[in-house]
């Protein structure tokens, strides 16, 4: 893995935070097993016929056997958003919403995110995904209000083998709206 470059943690952070910088802060277990259902079902959605994922033939040439599309790799940590014995789920990128309530910030926004594919996900893989918290920036005011950026890197693993399967890097201004 590539070495980041990381913006000084600021100062004025509560402790608790600024140690999770850089490290894995939180660990989320596989919220579902890949199936061709699920694939066939977001391929449709998506309306991406690509006969790599349609065609047995092809995809056993090209790949195996039939793979996720690479746009559907966070979808396997998604947790479902009810649950029969009342329990509430967990929240896809917990650590985003902890950090917003440790630090006192009620809005959001995505400013872009980059992800990276190394291997695909095949039917019957069950998906690990950790959360570093990469950076975070200085408290700061602009036309939205007043808040801090952060950078979370989520790292995507095959839960049987412990193999890579992607990254994606997601930076969010978090905020409380100007008055």
């Amino acid at each position: 893995m590539i070495e980041r470059r990381r913006q000084p943690v600021p100062d004025d952070l509560p402790p608790h935070i600024a140690e999770l910088v850089g490290t894995v802060a939180m660990v989320m277990a596989p919220a579902v097993t890949a199936d061709l259902a699920q694939m066939t079902a977001f391929l449709g959605a998506v309306e991406d016929g690509n006969p790599l994922f349609w065609d047995e033939d092809v995809a056993d040439e090209l790949a195996g056997e039939r793979i996720a599309a690479p746009a559907m790799l966070s979808t396997f940590m998604r947790p479902e958003r009810w649950l029969p014995d009342g329990q509430a789920p967990e929240r896809a990128m917990e650590l985003h919403y902890r950090l917003k309530e440790w630090l006192g910030l009620d809005l959001a926004i995505v400013g872009d995110s980059e992800v990276a594919m190394f291997d695909p996900v095949r039917p019957g893989d069950r998906v690990v995904t950790q959360i570093v918290l990469d950076e975070i920036g200085p408290e700061l005011t602009n036309r939205l209000g007043t808040g801090r950026k952060w950078t979370l890197l989520l790292r995507y693993l095959r839960e049987a083998d412990g193999v890579l399967l992607g990254t994606e890097d997601i930076r969010f201004f978090s905020y409380n709206r100007a008055s």
